[in-house]
């Protein structure tokens, strides 16, 4: 992975784009697979904290020119919010998670659609809710009003906490 140009990378004009809120967002999606040479990295917005997770290890060189890059792209245009960064790598069952930067609320709730979320980004591969879902629950949400909800992927619980807004009801199965 070589960073040519800050301002012509994928991952770092994303950022720059990015119209951070309260609203927990993932800014960058390189799974998707519209990124070559990418693929292995998501930027999340985790309200305070940014996290960047690679799915295949950087070297050291990588991985700094990658945290640097988003250093000074968050200096130049999210400046007036503070600049919290968690570093993770996953790959081959390992987990290595960092605070490269800043801090992690020692409890970090974040907000999606008016549902609220203890999250953990220090701690596993889990935080307590899919950014990859958020289409999923929007639509359990749209979807769930005055009637029951099975949920059958309860690992985060957070299809059923939309569910339950709006006094829904919620059966909950845990797999």
């Amino acid at each position: 992975m070589k960073i040519n140009s800050v301002e012509d990378f994928p991952l770092t004009q994303a950022l720059a784009q990015a119209q951070l809120s309260d609203e927990l967002c993932r800014i960058f999606h390189g799974r998707g697979g519209r990124f070559e040479g990418l693929e292995h990295l998501c930027l999340d917005w985790f309200n305070p904290v940014l996290l960047l997770t690679s799915f295949k290890e950087l070297n050291e060189t990588n991985r700094n020119e990658l945290i640097e890059c988003i250093t000074l792209v968050w200096q130049k245009y999210q400046s007036d919010l503070a600049f919290n960064l968690v570093f993770q790598y996953r790959n081959a069952g390992q987990t290595i998670t960092e605070v490269v930067a800043g801090k992690v609320p020692e409890k970090h709730v974040v907000t999606e659609n008016g549902a609220q979320f203890l999250v953990h980004l220090l701690r596993g591969q889990n935080h307590g809710i899919f950014l990859d879902m958020a289409n999923g629950r929007r639509w359990v949400k749209t979807q769930s009003k005055d009637k029951k909800v099975l949920n059958l992927f309860a690992y985060t619980c957070a299809f059923s906490v939309v569910a339950l807004q709006g006094e829904r009801l919620t059966l909950l199965i845990w797999t």
